[in-house]
């Protein structure tokens, strides 16, 4: 059945335009070329700081740089479950 003129039923706007969150404008910011000539991005000067900062003895710089390259360590947990043996019934008598 086709859709009659002047049919409320119609989205006549179109898909509605998805609006900007916080994560695009920081990577569109992130992505800015500073300094002289523009050479080097934020994010750039940014990790650039961070890798000073663990040359210089920051624990929380090492433990960033370190997770970021070489991947987070696995944490194992081990874990004993004690219960009572399960009871079979023989239904056959």
């Amino acid at each position: 059945m086709p859709f009659t003129k002047n049919d409320p039923n119609i989205n006549r706007g179109g898909r509605p335009k998805k609006e900007v969150c916080i994560p695009e404008i920081l990577r569109s910011i992130l992505h800015e070329e500073i300094g002289e000539g523009g050479k080097i991005t934020r994010l750039e000067a940014i990790l650039k700081k961070v890798v000073k900062m663990a040359y210089e003895g920051d624990h929380w710089a090492i433990g960033y740089l370190s997770d970021r390259t070489e991947g987070k360590a696995v944490e194992r947990i081990d874990q004993t479950l004690k219960h009572e043996p399960i009871r079979v019934f023989d239904f056959d008598d």
